[in-house]
């Protein structure tokens, strides 16, 4: 653990204290290293959340467009060549 945060989730009354962790992020086969803060998500649709902060140091350009590539809504993940 490198440290606490606390942060109020959308649906939360009160703020929680996370920890912070330094990890190994895979996305599409991409791997690069973020801290991230640790929630229990068992009971969430998402097991994780993926932060503007996060994708910024990823070698990967995003694309807001609803529906494309995927057509289901989710924005475009692509590894910027």
């Amino acid at each position: 653990m490198l440290r606490h945060v606390r942060t109020r989730a959308a649906a939360a009354e009160h703020p929680e204290k996370r920890d912070v962790m330094s990890a190994t992020v895979v996305i599409a086969g991409e791997a690069f290293e973020a801290q991230v803060a640790v929630t229990d998500r068992k009971d969430m649709k998402y097991h994780m959340i993926v932060g503007m902060d996060v994708l910024r140091q990823s070698p990967f350009l995003i694309s807001p467009r609803k529906g494309a590539g995927l057509g289901k809504g989710r924005p475009v993940v692509k590894p910027v060549p």
